[in-house]
């Protein structure tokens, strides 16, 4: 099946510098894909790549087949088919909720403008706010506003740059959960932009993770979790230590061990999933630190040669720094990391 979006060795050049470098992506018609990466990695820039708001210096941009940018062209963003969600939501001050929705459509009739616009204001669930101005609805509501106009053209793509960001916790998990099934059931395709991995892991069908201007690993939010190849995905998705057992010093049972493989190095990443509070197993650690997380304490443990893991431990369970607990280690899913 042919990509809905592809981007291919896409690099892109402020002068002399070289802010994108051989970027590949592509998603199907309907996937979400996921930009995670540190501020400063290039992902909004890749966004605006997208978008037609950047020129791009090498590579090529193509969405339904046909090439939207390259080293020679680059198609104007209104004639793109693209819909856009700004971190600020954007929307006109001076426009009720009704005019801000219409007012990508404006070449449409009347009668079609309005049809189109209660339609969208069905799906978002925003009925009887027609009237309302912005200043008079929440950030929830006004985020509801401004998915509705960038569906409402009817994007074969629609792009979100960090729209969650401005609101709070509580509410960016609701809207995380209904943008994106409002997504799915219209088959929408759609690329997010964030340096959240909770909002990436809840999001998007495949991250790419973007570092320094290059896209490091990519892959389904899962498969990146339980499984990277790299350093960085593996420090950037999820907490966790890579653990040196090279010199087999660490205090960490053999059997435990993923002590299959070759190479010089031996670097495995221990999540605090693979590391269990255990009375009476023998395996005695001194605790460094810990943290209180609500649900369970993340406590880190000292191993024999210096190095240190993370535990998650009951909150009942009275732990102390400084104290030694018996843990006990399951590493048979735990990834090797490349050295």
């Amino acid at each position: 099946m042919k990509s809905h979006l592809e981007l291919n060795t896409v690099s892109c050049a402020y002068g002399e510098n070289l802010i994108l470098k051989n970027i590949d992506l592509s998603l199907d018609k309907g996937e979400i894909g996921c930009l995670l990466g540190e501020s400063g990695s290039g992902k909004t820039t890749l966004l605006r790549a997208v978008a037609g708001f950047e020129d791009i210096s090498a590579g090529f941009i193509a969405l339904n087949g046909d090439q939207l940018s390259n080293k020679n062209k680059t198609l104007a963003p209104e004639k793109r088919r693209m819909g856009m969600i700004f971190q600020d939501f954007a929307l006109f001050p001076h426009l009720n909720v009704m005019q801000n929705i219409e007012f990508g459509i404006q070449v449409k009739e009347r009668d079609a403008r309005e049809l189109l616009s209660r339609k969208m204001i069905s799906l978002v669930g925003l009925p009887g706010l027609e009237k309302a101005m912005p200043h008079q609805l929440s950030g929830g509501q006004q985020q509801r506003v401004a998915i509705a106009r960038a569906l409402v053209v009817e994007p074969d793509l629609l792009l979100l740059d960090e729209p969650f960001s401005n609101v709070d916790t509580r509410l960016k998990n609701q809207l995380v959960r209904e943008i994106r099934s409002l997504l799915l059931e219209n088959n929408i395709t759609a690329i997010l932009v964030t340096h959240d991995q909770h909002e990436a892991f809840s999001f998007a069908d495949k991250l790419f993770l973007i570092h320094q201007g290059c896209c490091v690993e990519s892959g389904s939010p899962s498969d990146l979790y339980k499984k990277p190849k790299t350093r960085f995905a593996a420090q950037l998705l999820g907490e966790g230590r890579i653990v040196d057992l090279t010199q087999d010093i660490t205090g960490i049972p053999v059997m435990n061990r993923k002590d299959s493989y070759t190479g010089e190095k031996k670097l495995l990443l221990i999540r605090p999933e693979h590391v269990t509070f255990s009375r009476g197993s023998g395996l005695k650690f001194p605790v460094i630190s810990r943290q209180f997380k609500g649900d369970h304490t993340l406590v880190e443990i000292q191993l024999r040669d210096g190095q240190s893991v993370l535990c998650r431990v009951n909150t009942n369970e009275d732990v102390e720094v400084g104290k030694s607990i018996e843990v006990s280690f399951n590493l048979q899913h735990s990834a090797r990391i490349n050295a």
